[in-house]
């Protein structure tokens, strides 16, 4: 599996450059929605039937899964079902009815030290991902038909994932990104000096891997569990509530200054002619980051839609 895992990721930092934000990948996402599952199951499984439930009332159900839950074996068609409606706010992109492209992130702005007064930042926009977490939270807990609480929810299963991405939550400002490097997605850089040049941004989307077998996403979803135990990373979920979004999103932000940025000492390059490589213990880093990211969203959606879905 790692073998598999490992030759996946180099494929893609080698093959592709990403064109727009998309918070790991779609494999990446349906992770953290399978280890939401499995930790719902064990420990809460009425507010994993409500959230089944009102996912089957989604007014694209039978247009965008009903298919594809065919093809899987059905004692397994419910995590499968959850693992698409993470996924969803990223299939739907382009649609007018439900699309949102500034609710998956909040560029709040890092200027590394050193850089001249003359390089200004910029606050985060309205709306973005913390804005439309609370109004979709709202939706859920409100009085809106069985249709439009699915949308939310897939929205909050989505949107936990997202925060989660480091640069889903930052902006870096510097005399080569003087209007702010979008989270990444002006910074180019390589995995390998023979590679193709690569967006930071989906550098690390592409971390977790891209699999959309439903099979192969179960098994990395139990590796992942066993690796880094909910004890270890989520210690007190019946403390958890929505509210704490907003200090996942800062977790992120703090990760992206030191570990993405590097504290601003990370070489890219706003040209793609000119990005340089990546060094071996960065991009090591960067994988064992992602995981333990993803499986933390994991922990979390769980926890809240335990509270969203209370016994």
């Amino acid at each position: 599996m790692n073998r598999l895992r490992w030759f996946v990721l180099a494929l893609l930092l080698t093959l592709l450059v990403a064109s727009s934000a998309r918070a790991w990948l779609f494999g990446g996402h349906m992770t953290t929605a399978a280890i939401a599952y499995d930790t719902l199951q064990q420990q809460n499984p009425q507010a994993l039937a409500a959230a089944v439930a009102l996912l089957k009332q989604h007014p694209q159900f039978d247009t965008m899964w009903a298919k594809q839950l065919e093809k899987v074996n059905p004692d397994d068609r419910d995590q499968a079902l959850f693992m698409l409606a993470a996924r969803w706010a990223d299939d739907i992109r382009g649609n007018p009815d439900y699309n949102h492209p500034n609710w998956h992130y909040i560029d709040y702005p890092y200027k590394p030290p050193g850089q001249p007064d003359s390089v200004e930042t910029a606050d985060p926009k309205d709306p973005n991902i913390e804005t439309a977490f609370r109004a979709n939270v709202d939706i859920v807990k409100g009085t809106g038909t069985p249709a439009e609480k699915a949308v939310a929810l897939c929205w909050i299963m989505h949107l936990v994932g997202d925060c989660h991405q480091p640069l889903h939550a930052s902006s870096l400002f510097s005399t080569d990104y003087p209007s702010g490097d979008q989270g990444g997605n002006k910074q180019f850089v390589r995995a390998k000096p023979d590679g193709e040049p690569l967006k930071l941004h989906f550098f690390w989307d592409s971390v977790v891997g891209n699999s959309n077998d439903t099979r192969d996403i179960r098994k990395l979803a139990i590796e992942l569990r066993n690796k880094y135990p909910q004890t270890e990373l989520d210690p007190k979920p019946e403390n958890v509530s929505p509210a704490d979004f907003a200090t996942w999103v800062q977790e992120s932000f703090e990760l992206a200054k030191t570990v993405v940025y590097a504290g601003g000492q990370l070489k890219s390059s706003p040209h793609k002619d000119d990005a340089p490589v990546l060094p071996d213990d960065y991009i090591q880093e960067a994988k064992k980051l992602g995981d333990q990211r993803v499986t933390l969203a994991g922990y979390r959606m769980a926890d809240i839609i335990g509270k969203l879905f209370p016994q």
